[in-house]
């Protein structure tokens, strides 16, 4: 597959993302964005050391060296910091260089129904989702519910009850990483750049 996949993040979700594209037949060459200094580049497989994969460092979101990441680049993966101060200029930041680059397609990873402005963390969500939409990228928007790795299951064998940090009258989602992951292969699979996909 000569498609080209960017992966903007260093997180589980990404790192599923990963691990599920080496994995498979179809996996293009990746690229993975990781802050310098940070020493995870010696974390990830290391595979991703040789071509056609490669790991570029970067100090910060702007400049040259961080649009450089982009050149050649036909997907972009970003699962954008969380909880983070400065969580919509990154994401901001990210999408323009994606887009001054030519990227084909942009898949942003966001939160479960970021709909819902009670929780403060959405707003900021709600407006890289908005960014990215009037960017005039072609996107895909993943909405993942919580991850079953978050869970601590020990206690929901026990008790037969899920520990929510949240009202549990509300309806609520949950996914496995590896799930996300795996969807997130097929899109590349198909390589359909024009469509809104919400999990």
């Amino acid at each position: 597959m000569s498609v080209s996949l960017l992966i903007t993040s260093t997180g589980r979700v990404s790192r599923h993302v990963i691990s599920t594209l080496l994995s498979s037949p179809h996996c293009p060459a990746i690229r993975v964005m990781v802050k310098f200094g940070s020493g995870l580049e010696d974390t990830f497989p290391p595979v991703l050391l040789s071509p056609p994969h490669s790991i570029a460092f970067v100090e910060r979101f702007e400049g040259e060296k961080f649009r450089s990441t982009f050149k050649d680049i036909d997907i972009v993966f970003h699962d954008g910091p969380v909880m983070d101060l400065s969580e919509v200029g990154i994401n901001q930041s990210v999408i323009d260089a994606a887009k001054v680059a030519g990227v084909k397609h942009f898949v942003l990873c966001t939160s479960f129904q970021p709909i819902r402005s009670k929780m403060e963390a959405n707003t900021m969500r709600l407006n890289v989702e908005e960014y990215l939409i009037e960017s005039r990228l072609n996107y895909t928007i993943l909405e993942p519910g919580m991850f079953m790795q978050n869970l601590a299951l020990d206690v929901v064998i026990k008790t037969g009850k899920i520990p929510m940090g949240f009202s549990s009258d509300i309806l609520h989602g949950f996914i496995d990483l590896a799930d996300l992951a795996t969807v997130r292969e097929h899109m590349l699979r198909e390589h359909r750049a024009d469509y809104f996909f919400a999990i």
